[in-house]
């Protein structure tokens, strides 16, 4: 019997232990998270690209046929997933342009802007053409602006509200980005 109440003991001691380690541990995650400015931008971000892409998909959807007479039950889910979608897409040219910047947090140069911006018109624009004109998955109301047969506003959405969010974010966060250096620093006010 004593051995099985200094094993169980022992085996308590071990539990108690490593409980008070991961409070420590989860504290100092934490503390770290606060602190963290990159993960600040990166969370901002997503939050208003999922936004700004749920108010621009909520506002240009008029312009498409079927959905003035879509039952809000149905047509709120579907705007909450083209703009969950949307807001992907725009993540992922960020990460793209990261990649070429060699910078996880870029700076918001003319440059940068131009090519992210680029990238989301390329991508817009196949994946419009496509929806439209060979899936034949919507289609749009004579109201809708086009060029060349796709919709002016769903083409400029993503580089629109992509840029829009970098710079929200950017504030939001406090951050300004040195391109000389490829660094990030908080404000100073």
């Amino acid at each position: 019997m004593k051995k099985l109440s200094r094993k169980s003991s022992k085996t308590t001691d071990r539990t108690t232990a490593k409980t008070t380690g991961t409070d420590r541990n989860s504290q100092q995650f934490l503390s770290a998270l606060a602190d963290n400015i990159p993960l600040r931008f990166f969370v901002s971000f997503a939050g208003f690209l999922f936004l700004l892409n749920f108010f621009w998909e909520s506002l240009h959807g008029l312009l498409y046929l079927d959905h003035q007479v879509m039952p809000a039950g149905s047509y709120v889910p579907m705007m909450l997933e083209m703009a969950g979608y949307d807001t992907l897409a725009a993540s992922g040219f960020y990460l793209f342009m990261s990649r070429l910047n060699n910078a996880l947090v870029w700076p918001l140069t003319l440059r940068n802007a131009a090519l992210f911006s680029s990238i989301a018109l390329i991508v817009a624009c196949a994946t419009e053409y496509v929806a439209v004109h060979i899936l034949h998955q919507w289609a749009y109301r004579p109201s809708m602006p086009a060029l060349f047969g796709i919709g002016i506003f769903p083409l400029v959405q993503l580089a629109a509200t992509g840029l829009l969010g970098i710079f929200l974010a950017a504030r939001i966060t406090a951050l300004t980005i040195h391109s000389s250096e490829q660094s990030f620093r908080p404000h100073s006010r």
